[in-house]
């Protein structure tokens, strides 16, 4: 990244995210401000970085206050030994080793909990011992600092020239690497957010190196060798996200056939039945992405966009900033840290077998919106699709999977609140239920995409259901068979408004369940014989079988 580069993308951010932060360290760092900011803004994170001032570290340590701003650390060997700094250097100095390593071990007492993350720039040191001792005391220190959790950077980063002129020991030549290191250190330890669901990805010089309209498909490169090694490690970690259950969608300015040709004509890692949708055409990117969210019913941020051309990166962000922005990178040598960016963005790790379907799943979904723009109303659609809702009691319950739909659903979400094995083993042991349902129509069966959790008192804890379902008014029936068919006397629901469970909101409000005006919580009583009739009426004739298991 650039100088004018860093400044062009602050200039243009609009991070929706705000994140202080503090950089720990004893010198002159301020070279690192607009690359580090810069490189947050494409995390989506508008950050004001304040610096410790200078000479004043073993101070600001040594002060015991709690914030919310985030600390991060840029830490030099003589931060833990001062006999080691080259502006302090003198002769005729006798020191010893045993003194250094318990100077070494004080300092890193001094950090404690307070740095968990940073860099250490492991800079040459004078001679103040012989060369042996040196060496110890050198690898003590470096210890010291993985150990709490800090990026090793090598003397590279580290500029003996300017660090006696100007008290500035990282070159303006490395300042923008350096920021680099510290932005994801700093992203991974301080940001905490709900996982991210799609994957948008270009293709030319991204998911391969080359253009595939000028170079032609054997002109583009992506394999296990050569130059376009890095692109095919990158397609490799797709596949990885694409088995954990993220969706991937191709956004490119292509033709169709030429987005597709590479995956249809070499053997890559990524396959066409990995992709959704291919989104290709010559407009602006951002319209794409805004169409690919009404299509699959996702809000915008939960989506990562990942492009190797800096100007559409841009553009999408300034069009629709809640879409996380990343980009590929110019040097394979930076391509670690922008898949560790990307892989803090997902939860990889391994999926259910619905997870490694989902993709599959969701273009059964595309199927059936094809079918309803085409349909003269909406009661005709849902009936022309024959859905038939299982319902799974108790005994024919996946509560792992159950589990997991809980926990990572946000838009139809009762209240937000996520559950434990424990927790939901409880309130099974003391008398309460756990129900999901399947959902299976004409183009195929879209899965577990239900699950709801009543205690032996009658209170509905927990109640989720996939996006995927929206609009097919699954919930109406569900919800009428529970207070109807299902044999517990259902009495309250524990609703409390999130800044995402809008869609379960507004079905609750025109059901009558809670006011328009609910707040953050309320407790709702369910013994209304006018609300069953509603209910059942929003869904006559719409399944075409509901079977309880």
């Amino acid at each position: 990244m650039k100088f004018l580069q860093a400044k062009k993308i602050l200039r243009e951010s609009k991070a929706s995210n705000s994140l202080a932060s503090e950089v720990l360290t004893s010198a002159q760092v301020e070279n690192l401000s607009p690359f580090l900011e810069a490189h947050l803004a494409l995390k989506n994170i508008c950050a004001k970085v304040a610096f410790t001032p200078f000479g004043t570290l073993r101070q600001r340590l040594l002060v015991d206050e709690k914030s919310d701003t985030a600390l991060i650390a840029c830490l030099y060997p003589w931060d833990y030994c001062p006999a080691l700094d080259w502006r302090q250097y003198q002769t005729g100095t006798s020191v010893t080793l045993p003194e250094l390593v318990e100077q070494v071990l004080a300092f890193d007492r001094l950090l404690g909990e307070k740095v968990h993350a940073g860099v250490f720039i492991d800079a040459p040191v004078p001679p103040v011992l012989n060369a042996n001792e040196t060496q110890v005391l050198s690898n003590l220190i470096a210890s010291c600092a993985v150990k709490r959790g800090l990026k090793y950077l090598s003397e590279q980063s580290f500029s003996l020239a300017a660090y006696l002129e100007f008290g500035r020991p990282i070159s303006n030549a490395m300042a923008p690497h350096v920021a680099s290191v510290l932005s994801e250190a700093l992203f991974k330890n301080n940001v905490i957010a709900t996982p991210k669901k799609v994957i948008l990805t270009d293709l030319d010089n991204t998911a391969w190196l080359g253009v595939v309209g000028e170079d032609g498909v054997a002109g583009v490169a992506c394999a296990a060798y050569g130059p376009g090694f890095a692109h095919y490690i990158y397609q490799c970690f797709l596949k990885r996200c694409v088995g954990s259950g993220v969706l991937l969608i191709a956004v490119s300015k292509n033709d169709i056939d030429l987005a597709r040709a590479p995956f249809e004509q070499k053997e890559l890692p990524l396959k066409l039945a990995d992709f959704v949708d291919f989104k290709v055409g010559y407009g602006h990117k951002s319209q794409l992405i805004q169409l690919v969210s009404e299509e699959l019913n996702l809000p915008l941020d939960s989506f990562v966009f990942i492009d190797d051309n800096p100007i559409e990166l841009a553009e999408v962000a300034s069009v629709l900033p809640a879409v996380t922005s990343v980009q590929f990178p110019a040097e394979v040598d930076e391509l670690p840290a922008v898949l560790e960016t990307l892989q803090l963005h997902f939860n990889l790790t391994l999926g259910s077998k619905e997870d490694s379907e989902r993709t599959e799943l969701y273009k059964i979904r595309a199927l059936a919106e094809q079918e309803r723009k085409q349909a003269p109303s909406l009661y005709e659609y849902l009936a022309s699709l024959e859905m038939e809702l299982h319902i799974n009691t108790q005994a024919h319950v996946d509560n792992a999977r159950a589990i997991q739909l809980i926990n990572k659903t946000n838009q139809f979400n009762l209240n937000g609140l996520h559950i434990t094995e424990a927790e939901l083993s409880k309130i099974l042991t003391d008398g309460g239920n756990l129900f999901t349902a399947t959902l299976v129509d004409k183009f195929g069966n879209h899965g577990e995409i239900l699950a709801c959790v009543v205690d032996a008192e009658g209170k509905l804890l927990r109640w989720v259901m996939s996006c995927r379902v929206l609009q097919r008014n699954v919930e109406y029936y569900f919800l009428y068979w529970l207070l109807s068919e299902s044999g517990i006397s259902l009495k309250v629901i524990e609703f409390v408004k999130t800044d995402r469970n809008a869609p379960l909101e507004q079905f609750l409000i025109t059901t009558g369940l809670v006011p328009a005006d609910s707040g953050q919580q309320v407790n709702s009583t369910l013994d209304c014989e006018g609300i069953r009739k509603a209910l059942y009426k929003a869904t006559k004739g719409i399944f075409k079988a509901v079977r309880v298991n």
